[in-house]
């Protein structure tokens, strides 16, 4: 992945949650030392690799103190982009079993929490790539501007930007000009 110019630098790595208690009680066969461990090497192979990950909060058991490992995981990996869901039993799953002890409202509070920090991540992140000049490849067009365009970057990101010529489906150079939490804003060059 490292050397093959065709393959983004995003991974999407589920991690569920930062307490290795949690992980053990949802069948995971990682620990959150070990997921850390994996994060480390991969940002020494790649150091401008994008990850994104899977946080559910309020399974069954699941402490304040647990809650503030995954905050605190959420903190030190700075994940390009999150997908958060509260705990809700499916049926015919192991933690259907679980006593479904966490009350919906400390859920809802916690899944306010980390989205809370994560946007304030992603909004860090953005704020830093104003100037920069990134390759995108275009995806398609407004359909209320003919000249606004919406595309990725490598990392996945989306890119909104200007462009006189038609450019879906090819890649573009973009100079970033401002962002948002959820995306960025420029203009080819």
């Amino acid at each position: 992945m490292k050397d093959l110019e065709k393959v983004c630098r995003q991974l999407h790595l589920p991690v569920q949650s930062g307490s290795t208690p949690i992980l053990e009680a949802m069948n995971r066969s990682y620990s959150s030392d070990e997921y850390l461990e994996k994060i480390a090497f991969l940002r020494e192979m790649m150091p401008d690799i994008s990850l994104s990950t899977d946080v559910i909060v309020g399974f069954p058991g699941e402490t304040e103190e647990d809650h503030q490992k995954t905050v605190d995981l959420l903190r030190q990996v700075r994940f390009t982009n999150i997908f958060s869901f509260r705990y809700s039993s499916r049926p015919l799953t192991a933690a259907s079993k679980r006593n479904n002890d966490v009350p919906f409202e400390v859920k809802r509070k916690r899944l306010i929490e980390i989205q809370s920090i994560q946007k304030k991540i992603q909004l860090e992140s953005n704020r830093a790539m104003i100037g920069q000049v990134i390759r995108i490849l275009c995806l398609g067009r407004s359909k209320r501007d003919p000249h606004l365009y919406s595309g990725r970057n490598q990392g996945y990101q989306v890119v909104n930007f200007k462009s006189v010529a038609d450019v879906i489906g090819r890649f573009v150079e973009v100079r970033i000009l401002s962002c948002g939490p959820y995306s960025l804003i420029g203009e080819t060059v």
